[in-house]
């Protein structure tokens, strides 16, 4: 990926699922969109002439257009960056700050994958637009250049802003509605009651009513309800059963 500044070009490990079988020269040129993150020396390169600390990058290739060889056209056109998270270290005067940005990668899923940004905002004259600290912000740019630090790791990639977006706070959660199932006690008893459904509270059915009979001295029964649950003063007479009311 072409640079012009600091180092030729950056150079990344990256992976790709070849689902339609494509076909590559040993060297070729191809247009990709890419999750990448600053290069480890854990990660490992399949590469029998450079080492994890000659990448500045690894990743992940999300889309691939080959362009055919590089005799046919130029390469040198800068990569094109979009990166999103908090910023920090805000220097007004030179109008620039840091992003360190992370994702999840392939590669290596177990690391914690950074992209540490460094963004630079030579295009506003009058009001650049700068975040405040810890701010959330997305940047997008062109990847001019690249930091390491004294072993030859990547301290931070360099971007010339085109845009940057405030993504603002976060807001805090909705309240929880109340359960519409509820308990509630019934002489002491606990009942199950269901309410938010209907307008119309359901209750418990009502008692079933007992039928009883009584016999008189002229032999005619009546029948008659009752609501009570006991029977009381029961006996037997020589004409039959008879209730004796108290």
């Amino acid at each position: 990926m072409y640079l012009a500044s600091s180092e030729p070009a950056t150079v990344g490990s990256l992976r790709y699922f070849n689902e339609n079988k494509l076909e590559f020269a040993p060297v070729s040129c191809c247009s990709v969109v890419i999750h990448a993150a600053r290069i480890s020396p854990d990660i490992e390169v399949f590469s029998d002439k450079l080492a994890a600390v000659d990448y500045h990058l690894f990743g992940d290739i999300i889309s691939l257009i080959p362009f055919g060889l590089p005799e046919s056209f130029t390469p040198k056109y800068h990569p094109f960056v979009s990166v999103c998270g908090a910023a920090s270290n805000v220097d007004k005067q030179n109008s620039s700050f840091d992003i360190t940005a992370e994702q999840y990668l392939s590669a290596n899923k177990a690391y914690n994958n950074q992209f540490p940004v460094h963004p630079d905002t030579p295009r506003w004259q009058n009001k650049k637009p700068l975040p405040g600290p810890g701010k959330p912000v997305v940047v997008d740019g062109f990847l001019t250049g690249v930091e390491r630090n004294p072993d030859r790791t990547v301290k931070h990639f360099i971007i010339d802003i085109e845009k940057v977006t405030f993504v603002g706070q976060g807001t805090s959660a909705p309240k929880a509605e109340p359960s519409p199932v509820k308990l509630k006690s019934d002489s002491g008893a606990s009942a199950l009651m269901f309410t938010g459904f209907d307008e119309v509270t359901e209750q418990q059915p009502a008692p079933k009513k007992r039928k009883i009979t009584l016999v008189t001295t002229d032999d005619h029964p009546t029948e008659q309800p009752n609501n009570r649950d006991d029977d009381k003063g029961e006996g037997s007479s020589p004409g039959g059963r008879r209730r004796q009311r108290q």
